[in-house]
């Protein structure tokens, strides 16, 4: 079997061997995206649209694209975070217009945000999460 090249931030690299290239796929140095050729082929391809596909597919799922590990990210955490900013923002604008001591608003209403983060890492660290 022919030899592989592959471009890398602009430079075109190798020959490689096939056992090297499964390595740097592995290593994420070639991504699905990285450009590849072969003799016998016509063009420079990405590698997910080559034979080399299934090793890229393995790698991607075993560790997450960007867009993969960003899906991981619990829906309730977010929540979580949007509560907890939301209640500084607002408290504030509240208690100040009500003449309420802001600093029990301030401190009183994220604690609530900041309890439900605590849950969501404890949930994602026990495994006890369903995402």
């Amino acid at each position: 079997m022919s030899d592989w090249h592959y471009e890398h931030k602009g430079q075109a690299l190798g020959p490689v061997t096939i056992e090297e290239m499964n390595r740097l796929i592995r290593k994420r140095t070639v991504r699905g995206e990285t450009l590849v050729w072969r003799d016998g082929m016509g063009d420079w391809l990405p590698a997910r649209d080559t034979e080399l596909a299934e090793v890229v597919r393995e790698t991607e799922l075993d560790r997450g694209t960007p867009t993969q590990q960003a899906r991981n990210i619990p829906l309730g955490g977010l929540v979580a975070i949007a509560v907890f900013l939301a209640a500084i923002v607002l408290g504030g604008f509240v208690a100040l217009g009500n003449g309420v001591d802001v600093h029990a608003v301030v401190i009183g209403l994220p604690a609530l945000g900041l309890i439900r983060v605590l849950w969501v890492i404890f949930e994602r660290m026990t495994g006890r999460d369903q995402t």
